[in-house]
């Protein structure tokens, strides 16, 4: 090591000239002593007496920079890059802290005209991403792909930028190239769950369980219980949450709570809600689980509390003024339920279930059912083949009087749905009006069996 310092001493000696030896020694001790201020006054010093060196400039730069004079470090590197083309990475980067990505991306392709270096291109690709020039930064890792087809960084950073820029597909081939090499990577493997979930949800629970072998974290725990619940696995999926909130997991909380909401195991969920918002007081998301729970549980008044104070927090959130609508009308209360419900689909056009609930309650009523109508099948524009919004439109027709096409509409939704109890009642009830009596009887029979609640089924029992 002493023989390399030794030498890189002596050579700007040598093309120095002897008159700048003692300002160059000085400059360098004050260096290593880190009083760049006082290296600079001899660097110069030196210059006047070696007004050519390059090597002395080269040093005069370094010591601007390190003394975070990064303007006048810029002018000096940029006065030799022709003669020391290689310092153009260095300007790359002064520009870059400088936050002039322009000239940033120019100082690094001319320094890439020296020679293609996986560093340099990692730079720009950087430089590109900071001046949110999303295709130049793709073509740069590409180009470090190229020369290097197994740099995994330089994968990971082309499938981060198509996750942002939504190109699933790109993404997807990304990721699974990744693995091609390393098979280890959990973090493709993540991606790649997450990106199968919906289109190819049996994938997502296999790579799931290759991410548990590999890696048994409450977040591979939570990632196979959302594949399994995907795949109608609720049984095994409720097992991977409860692992989830044993250690600890926010998120398995919400997901188990929903699990539990989804199958009326209401007492539970509230129990479970109850012990999250224990640990996390403020969740957003397990405010919203409580709140809906509280709801169903026809604490509707609670419900309502939650749903407003959430709301302080997050004025434009369409689905609380839903749900804040929906307790209000647990209440009995149409008018404040209907201006919350209309107030949800303003904020989100695409609210579909604001649309469909604030069509069925007019309908229930026997009011504004044309108005009814449009709504409804606004909801069916978004999702066309819900059925509970088949089911709206089919009774809105039936209390339009027209019976036909009622219980075209509602056996289409009972094919789609061959258990829901509400359903079930007004296929028994447009074939009563019919005069189907036999028809009638078995659907009504089938609603009366599904009901839970005991009023429910007492107001079946009447239509016989």
């Amino acid at each position: 090591m002493k023989k390399t310092i030794i030498f890189l001493l002596i050579i700007p000696f040598l093309v120095i000239g002897d008159e700048g030896k003692s300002h160059y020694l000085k400059a360098k001790a004050y260096e290593k002593s880190k009083d760049f201020y006082s290296a600079i006054i001899e660097y110069k010093k030196a210059l006047l007496k070696d007004p050519d060196s390059i090597e002395l400039k080269t040093s005069l730069a370094f010591a601007y920079l390190y003394n975070h004079e990064e303007d006048l470090a810029l002018k000096v590197f940029l006065s030799i890059a022709k003669t020391k083309p290689e310092i153009w990475h260095t300007i790359g980067r002064i520009c870059v802290k400088q936050k002039r990505y322009k000239s940033a991306i120019e100082a690094y392709n001319q320094a890439l005209k020296i020679k293609e270096n996986t560093i340099i291109l990692y730079d720009l690709a950087e430089a590109y991403l900071f001046a949110k020039k999303i295709d130049g930064a793709i073509s740069t890792y590409k180009r470090i792909i190229e020369l290097s087809p197994k740099e995994e960084p330089a994968l990971l950073s082309l499938g981060l930028i198509y996750d942002k820029e939504k190109k699933i597909k790109d993404a997807i081939e990304i990721y699974e190239k990744i693995l091609s090499i390393n098979p280890n990577n959990t973090f493709a493997i993540k991606r790649l769950i997450l990106y199968n979930m919906s289109k190819n949800p049996e994938s997502s629970e296999k790579l799931s369980l290759i991410l548990l072998e590999k890696e048994k974290s409450p977040e591979s725990y939570l990632l196979l219980g959302i594949s399994l619940e995907k795949n109608k696995k609720e049984r095994e999926a409720e097992k991977c949450y409860r692992r989830t909130v044993e250690l600890g997991l926010k998120e398995g909380f919400v997901r188990l709570g929903w699990l539990l909401f989804k199958n009326e195991r209401d007492d539970e969920g509230l129990k479970l809600a109850k012990e999250g918002l224990e640990r996390f007081p403020e969740d957003f998301s397990l405010l919203v689980l409580y709140g809906v729970l509280l709801s169903q549980k026809k604490e509707h008044q609670r419900a309502i509390s939650i749903f407003k104070d959430l709301l302080k927090r997050n004025p434009n959130d369409d689905y609380l003024y839903f749900q804040l609508g929906v307790a209000y009308d647990g209440l009995l209360n149409k008018n404040w339920a209907i201006k919350y419900l209309y107030k949800a689909i303003r904020l989100n056009p695409k609210n579909s279930a604001g649309y469909n609930y604030i069509g069925y309650t007019w309908v229930e009523e026997g009011k504004n059912l044309n108005r009814a109508m449009r709504l409804i099948e606004k909801a069916l524009e978004i999702e066309p083949d819900n059925p509970a919004y088949i089911d709206s439109l089919g009774w809105c027709y039936y209390k339009m009087g027209n019976l036909d096409l009622a219980l075209s509409l509602l056996l289409k939704a009972y094919n789609l749905k061959n258990d829901d109890p509400v359903i079930l009642e007004h296929i028994g009830d447009v074939y009563n009006d019919k005069g189907m009596k036999k028809e009638a009887e078995k659907f009504l029979n089938l609603s009366l069996d599904k009901f839970k609640e005991e009023r429910d089924k007492e107001r079946i029992r009447k239509k016989f």
